[in-house]
């Protein structure tokens, strides 16, 4: 065939295809997982302190009661044996465990090594655990930017809290895109520095900090201590319950994704650096394809792929996938984007 001949054939194929793919219901992955509204973490600093006993007697039975999942941050140098072995078993119930420093002490002190107060710890949570923390709080939230960027050189850490938290307060939603300054809100007993502090009025600012993501499509970061113990603004153990309670009745009515910081981390960075593309194959199915830079392969996790029509059948890398849903109008189902390429047929 000649060229001449031969273009009017490709621009025919090529509005043919895509004509074809117009055709073909659209997928998309989810916001946040599950296709919930808004994500929530809850976060408790300082475990191992001996004040912080609450989390050990109040706050990992009761979240394990309602299916919660939350973070606990580490002072390695406080941690008995009996720590590690109840940090053994949180991890088992799929809770997170941080890195929180050596010893209480911040980029500030005098005293401050970055390779005793960050690397260090770290060593001994991997060996002590046998588990990688990939996420890092600086006590009292106070950082520097020589300690954030030695962080992001770790290898595995995927982000740590704001460390100027009077500009950093409020929910993170997606142009808020540096995981290594997480928004955040603090639990204090009065409301002190919480930015619902003013808006409290007899309110629990646990449950209104939960609710903004709720309302608002966000990501809330709770930090907070211990529970029902001597720790500093120890969260009141009545209010801890009707929290668990609250945000759980979310969850099953989908408002909200409650989760590990790691892990929301990770999800939107699979959404933000993970770029999908989709293409027809045929009149009844299309290919899923990925970006496999490097920001993609550092953070790709499990995210919630919406398509907007019934499937018959999707498969990754000659593995069926099972979806979470599936009606007339929509399925849904859960893959990690560096598991290759994926093929959904209707």
């Amino acid at each position: 065939m000649k060229k001449k001949e031969l273009l009017p054939a490709l621009a025919l194929m090529t509005l043919s295809t895509s004509s074809l793919a117009a055709s073909l219901p659209k997928v998309e992955m989810a916001f946040w997982q599950n296709d919930a509204y808004g994500a929530y973490s809850i976060n408790h600093d300082d475990f191992c302190v001996d004040n912080t006993f609450g989390l050990i007697k109040y706050a990992l039975p009761e979240l394990k009661k309602r299916g919660l999942k939350a973070a606990f941050g580490v002072i390695a140098s406080d941690c008995k044996d009996e720590h590690w072995d109840v940090l053994k078993q949180a991890i088992n119930d799929g809770h997170e465990i941080y890195n929180h420093a050596w010893t209480h002490v911040t980029p500030n002190d005098d005293n401050w090594s970055n390779d005793e107060q960050i690397k260090h710890p770290h060593q001994v949570i991997s060996q002590k655990l046998n588990y990688q923390p990939t996420f890092y709080a600086f006590t009292m939230d106070q950082g520097s930017d020589d300690a954030v960027n030695y962080l992001q050189n770790m290898p595995g850490y995927v982000g740590t809290r704001a460390i100027n938290y009077v500009n950093n307060t409020g929910v993170n939603f997606d142009e808020d895109k540096n995981d290594f300054a997480v928004r955040y809100d603090l639990y204090t007993v009065t409301g002190q520095w919480s930015i619902y502090e003013k808006k409290k009025e007899g309110k629990d600012i646990l449950n209104m900090h939960a609710d903004m993501a709720a309302r608002s499509g966000g990501w809330a970061y709770r930090t907070a201590h211990g529970v029902e113990d001597t720790s500093w603004n120890s969260i009141p153990l009545a209010i801890y319950l009707d929290h668990l309670d609250h945000i759980q009745a979310k969850v099953q009515d989908n408002e909200l994704w409650v989760a590990p910081v790691s892990e929301v981390i990770k999800y939107r960075a699979t959404r933000r650096e993970c770029a999908m593309t989709q293409t027809a194959i045929d009149q009844h199915s299309v290919k899923l394809s990925f970006d496999d830079s490097p920001a993609c392969k550092k953070v790709a996790s499990d995210v919630t792929f919406i398509v907007y029509g019934k499937v018959s059948q999707i498969v990754q890398n000659q593995k069926a996938l099972a979806p979470t849903a599936n009606t007339e109008k929509q399925a849904m189902f859960n893959a990690n984007p560096l598991d290759g390429e994926i093929t959904v047929k209707f």
